[in-house]
């Protein structure tokens, strides 16, 4: 009789077991997958541009106008267990003169030296223009993280990364 409860108990717990695996597989919820390598010269209007950089990026405040290029790999569709994403997000932002400290939370201004700017030319646009002479360099401690304001301009540049790139002249 032992042996009898004993098996039917396992046999309940065995198709618990799979019941709650088949929902895993089958039932759940279909994720969009938002992997992406975009460049913002896809889009032809700026409105576009926006909305597609908004759902990868916190936009602290109104942009006026942006360039930009996404690399991002979605990693919480795996199918047994989800893993944390990655990506490189290199942006140009042009923005209002009193908005610009809205991008500064949790940044540390740096030497400029600290920052090589050469990873910035691919998004050389006529659009949006600025000049070295009176920028100032930001870092996000314990991040790849970098903002670049230019004021003369109200520009900024800002990189964000999961991945460790070379941008600072330091290594």
């Amino acid at each position: 009789m032992k042996n009898k409860v004993f098996l039917l108990r396992n046999l309940i717990l065995v198709g618990i077991a799979i019941a709650v695996l088949a929902s895993v597989f089958f039932f759940r919820e279909k994720q969009i997958n938002k992997t992406t390598d975009t460049w913002s010269f896809e889009f032809e209007k700026v409105s576009d541009k926006l909305a597609f950089l908004s759902e990868y990026l916190i936009m602290h405040s109104k942009v006026i106008d942006t360039e930009y290029h996404i690399v991002y790999f979605d990693n919480s569709t795996g199918i047994i267990i989800p893993a944390p994403s990655d990506w490189d997000i290199r942006v140009a932002l042009k923005v209002k003169e009193e908005d610009i400290h809205l991008w500064l939370d949790r940044f540390t201004e740096v030497l400029a030296e600290e920052i090589n700017l050469s990873w910035w030319d691919v998004l050389v646009s006529y659009n949006i223009v600025f000049d070295d002479a009176n920028a100032k360099y930001y870092k996000r401690e314990g991040s790849f993280s970098y903002l670049v304001i230019f004021p003369d301009e109200n520009v900024i540049l800002k990189a964000v990364s999961t991945m460790s790139y070379n941008v600072s002249w330091s290594g």
